[in-house]
Formats: structure tokens, sequence, C-alpha cells
């Protein structure tokens, strides 16, 4: 079962993933967070193993983060404890809002409200479903942590207008 979410949905994604499952539940497998939302968590405190975040992290989830560049989302609870691979993709040149159909259904109203960044609209889908292809194409290898940022690397090597921090431990 891969999960996936944007904005309070990647927060629920991450909350699922840490939720303790009843018995004989599907367990998520995987998670992909696009620009996820997590201050309803509030503040994760050093020795908080039940915060969302931290919960997830011990999980063993391999997770995929995508997010816009400056949208703030504080994610390291989780990457600092994670026990499973993890890679995030920090697209500059984006906001909140290029990660729903708005700007692919109208740009123009998009930009002139300002929720549009200045990525191409169907550059940037195309950009994420790669991350998301060669994420979930390399999370089960046994080399998984250098597998995902690598794959990661090579999609965004091929968008050389874009520019895109892939961060890994």
């Amino acid at each position: 079962l891969v999960a996936m979410g944007h904005s309070f949905g990647g927060a629920t994604v991450v909350a699922a993933a840490g939720g303790r499952p009843k018995p004989n539940a599907t367990r998520i497998k995987r998670a992909v967070l696009l620009d996820p939302w997590t201050a309803p968590f509030g503040p994760c405190g050093a020795d908080d193993a039940t915060h969302p975040l931290r919960a997830a992290a011990a999980a063993k989830v391999p997770t995929l983060v995508v997010n816009s560049h400056g949208w703030g989302a504080d994610l390291t609870p989780m990457y600092s404890h994670a026990t499973a691979p993890w890679v995030e993709a920090e697209v500059e040149g984006t906001k909140h809002q290029d990660f729903s159909d708005l700007p692919l259904r109208m740009p123009t109203v998009a930009a002139k409200i300002g929720m549009k960044g200045s990525v191409d609209a169907a550059r940037f889908f195309d950009l994420k479903l790669g991350l998301i292809d060669a994420f979930l194409e390399t999370a089960d290898r046994a080399d998984a942590d250098e597998a995902c940022s690598s794959a990661a690397r090579a999609v965004v090597a091929q968008y050389a207008d874009v520019r895109v921090a892939v961060k890994h431990p």
C-alpha cells in the first residue's frame, strides 16, 4: 500500500504511517508527501516518541518528500529518527499550490492571484511523476538508502532548467 497526500493530506499520511494498525490491517508500505503541512502536529519535544513525526520515523516506512521552495514544514524529527530510507526534493520556483491542479487548469488565473510559482506547471507535474516513479522503483532494494537518492538525482538531472535540491541522510 502506497499512501500519498498533499498539504494536510501529507500530514494525514504521516499520522497514518505512524499510527497503531489494527490486527490484520493493511499497513502503509511507502509514503509520498507532497508539500506536507505538519503545523497541526505542534512542536516535537526531544523525548516525544508519540509525536506523529517521530512515530512515522519509527514505523519503517520508506518516504519521498517533494517540497516547494520555502514551504517550511519542519520534518527534522522524522528524518533524524528515520528507520527506513527517505529522500526529499525541494523545488525552487514553486509554491504550495503548484501541487494542486489549479496551475495546470488555470495558469493565468493562478499566476495572477499569486498561487503559482515560476516553474512551468506541466514540467513540474512531469518532474513530480518522475520522482515518484523512481522512488517506488528503488524503495524495496537492499541498498534503498543510496538507490532512492541516486534515482532522485538522475530524475532531477533531466530537468536542468528547474533547480531542485535533493536531500538525503
